[in-house]
């Protein structure tokens, strides 16, 4: 499970930089208004984030209780 949560969050993090590239972007070229929409989507993409990250947390310290 937590080699796939670390691959998971790999992806995650790859979609926000993405997102964080778009909305340079798009300021660069005085596209607010697709700025903005893009920004929507990287606040949903930083949620995502958050969760699979409290979700590696949580097993690897299942984990690492269970080794003990």
């Amino acid at each position: 499970l937590a080699q796939a949560l670390q691959t998971t969050l790999a992806a995650e993090l790859i979609d926000v930089a993405s997102w964080e590239l778009l909305i340079d972007l798009s300021q660069g070229m005085g596209q607010e208004r697709l700025a903005r929409d893009f920004a929507q989507a990287l606040e949903h993409e930083q949620q995502h984030e958050v969760r699979v990250r409290g979700w590696l947390a949580e097993d690897l310290h299942r984990l690492a209780l269970t080794r003990h």
